[in-house]
Formats: C-alpha cells, structure tokens, sequence
C-alpha cells in the first residue's frame, strides 16, 4: 500500500524512448533532487499505516531516505544527511550502505578520490 491506497504496477513498457542523446537523463545532474515528502514529513503515512505493515513501511522510508543521504554526502550537504539520519534510524538496518554513508560524512575529501579512481582505467 502507498499513500493508504493500493497500487497495480503493469510491468509491459508503454513507451520507449532514447536516453543516450541530449538531456534526457539525469544521471551526470550536478544538483541534488530534492528529498520527496514522504522522507522528510513521514508522520501522516506512519500513523495511518496498519500495523502489520509499519515494519515494511518503516524499512521501505529507511531504504529511501537512505538512498537521498548518499546523494546529499556527494554534494558534501551534511545538514541534510544528519536530517534524514535522526529521522530514519532504521537506515542502520542497510549495514553496507549505512557504512558508506558514514564514511563519506566522516572522510568527506575521499570523495572525489574515490570518484576518480572509479573513472581511471585500470592497465
């Protein structure tokens, strides 16, 4: 269930288009996507939430905010990182990711290092 309403995802494509020309990809963006609503102000979906699926719901929120804090450790916004981290305590759950996340807010130089190291061409 997302936003108390249930959803069908149809998995056959509907369109098609080229994502390799022109700005039609985001990938390279140089600015970070806001955080989506329901990461920052999750109280209205929590407590209307059923309890059974609190724990998924909670995990799902986690998996997200996570996801966001990555971005905003690249873009060295660690305001917003810690945000999400104080929100989202269940991001500790994702041990790997929430290792990273960790080390970027701690070593925040390493960052671009790392980026050109992923790029260098290993001989």
């Amino acid at each position: 269930m997302i936003l108390n309403h249930r959803v069908f995802r149809d998995l056959e494509p509907l369109c098609w288009y080229h994502s390799e020309s022109g700005g039609l990809t985001s990938a390279r963006s140089k600015a970070a996507t806001p955080v989506v609503p329901i990461v920052l102000d999750p109280e209205y979906i929590r407590k209307n939430c059923p309890a059974v699926h609190r724990y998924k719901l909670e995990r799902y929120l986690s998996r997200l905010a996570l996801s966001y804090a990555h971005r905003y450790a690249n873009m060295n916004d660690f305001n917003m990182v810690s945000e999400l981290l104080n929100r989202h305590p269940l991001m500790k759950k994702y041990r790997w990711g929430y290792f990273k996340l960790r080390v970027k807010m701690g070593l925040p130089a390493l960052i671009p290092l790392v980026r050109r190291t992923k790029g260098a061409k290993h001989v």
